[in-house]
């Protein structure tokens, strides 16, 4: 389970956009960076759940077996269900954030 761990304590996939803009910086004459959400409309049994398998959930669900990733997979899809249920009309709503960048080369 030390290698199931290790996927938690991993840093995000995405860092904060002044994360980027230290490291456009130096090379670049002008920075656009921006960030937007998206409402993902997601239909089906659990949809964030099934959704969040294709994306980021890998990191965990790649180093966990058997009955232990089971039991995670349980686990995250009743929570994700509770804090994202479904609306009225049976479409799930699930916020996505997306970083967009922009950088001119220096001449």
């Amino acid at each position: 389970m030390a290698q199931s761990t290790a996927a938690s304590r991993a840093p995000p996939p995405v860092q904060e956009p002044a994360f980027y803009h230290s490291l456009l910086a130096p090379q670049s004459a002008n920075i656009d960076i921006w960030e937007t959400e998206y409402l993902q409309v997601l239909e089906g049994e659990n949809p964030v759940k099934e959704w969040t398998k294709g994306t980021w959930l890998t990191r965990y669900l790649d180093v966990l077996q058997g009955q232990d990733k089971a039991a995670f997979e349980a686990a995250y899809g009743e929570r994700i269900a509770k804090s994202l249920p479904a609306e009225f009309s049976g479409q799930t709503l699930f916020p996505f954030r997306r970083l967009f960048m922009v950088a001119q080369r220096k001449a």
